[in-house]
């Protein structure tokens, strides 16, 4: 058999890990305490800005505006993905 063979023939066993990177529950509370923060924490940091921006404007110009926004940012910084997958190849 050649080299070329054998190289074609060989088997490769590949481990798929999945490992939590941050968790929902902290992302929620500190988005609850600053808008954006929670996005901070899961690395968005521009996704991070525009919440903390445009909560603030909805809390200066109206309250309700600003509850509303400051709510869907926590639902935000809960959703998304939670796992960092890595592959490791014997």
């Amino acid at each position: 058999m050649s080299d070329e063979q054998l190289d074609s023939a060989r088997v490769e066993k590949v481990y798929i890990i999945q490992k939590e990177s941050h968790s929902r529950g902290v992302a929620a509370v500190l988005s609850f305490l600053i808008p954006g923060l929670g996005q901070l924490y899961k690395g968005q940091f521009l996704n991070s800005i525009a919440w903390f921006c445009l909560t603030l404007a909805g809390y200066f110009f109206f309250f309700f505006p600003g509850l509303i926004l400051h709510l869907l940012c926590i639902l935000g910084a809960m959703s998304g993905k939670n796992n960092e997958t890595v592959e490791i190849k014997q």
